[in-house]
């Protein structure tokens, strides 16, 4: 849905409201997407071909997440000593009140030793960026052509049908006719992507 927003022209953008966006999503929306897409292309490399620009953009970006790791560490370390010092500063202050209180910063450390180490794994990809090297890039490719070997891949790697709402047509997938006005108020078409073999079981 990213890479369609992408791809989107603003006279295709259809809207029961004169007032949307003149965009398929909210910025909010799309910058959460955004965030996936490195996944995306680190889980494709080597089998699907994007434009040049994008992959030297993301480089860049990657690059510089890799430059901020210093700093992002010495961060999380601050994070996480401030509440073991708060339990200490409560423990040896003979206070009950404070005993009681310490379980707040002792919850905090518990949420932090479970999340923060989630959140490394699968954030690694942004401070190891030596997968981008077996990523098929081409100077001429289009991003539509991109999007779809993707769909063309996932055609035949998922064994059920999946649903898009997207705002442009594409060829390999069947549209219901049905629409979804979002957030940005702009109607998006909803479209099914069959696997190849429910696709020949529906060829006549």
């Amino acid at each position: 849905m990213y890479l369609d927003s992408g791809l989107a022209q603003p006279e295709e953008l259809e809207s029961p409201s004169p007032y949307h966006e003149k965009q398929p999503f909210t910025y909010q929306e799309l910058s959460k997407m955004k965030q996936g897409l490195p996944r995306l292309i680190k889980s494709t490399a080597g089998l699907i071909t994007w434009l040049s620009d994008i992959i030297n953009e993301l480089e860049a970006e990657l690059d510089y997440s890799r430059k901020q790791l210093a700093g992002f560490i010495i961060f999380v370390i601050s994070i996480f000593l401030i509440p073991i010092l708060a339990v200490y500063f409560m423990y040896t202050s003979g206070s009950d009140v404070l005993l009681v209180l310490a379980f707040i910063p002792i919850y905090l450390i518990f949420q932090f030793t479970f999340i923060m180490p989630q959140f490394l794994v699968n954030s690694w990809y942004m401070f190891n960026i030596e997968w981008l090297s077996s990523v098929r890039t081409s100077q001429i490719y289009q991003l539509e052509e991109s999007l779809n070997e993707i769909f063309t891949l996932l055609r035949s790697e998922f064994l059920h049908p999946l649903r898009f709402h997207l705002v442009r047509d594409y060829p390999l997938l069947n549209y219901t006719g049905r629409t979804k006005t979002n957030n940005a108020l702009v109607q998006l078409k909803e479209a099914v992507l069959y696997p190849y073999s429910i696709q020949n079981e529906m060829l006549p």
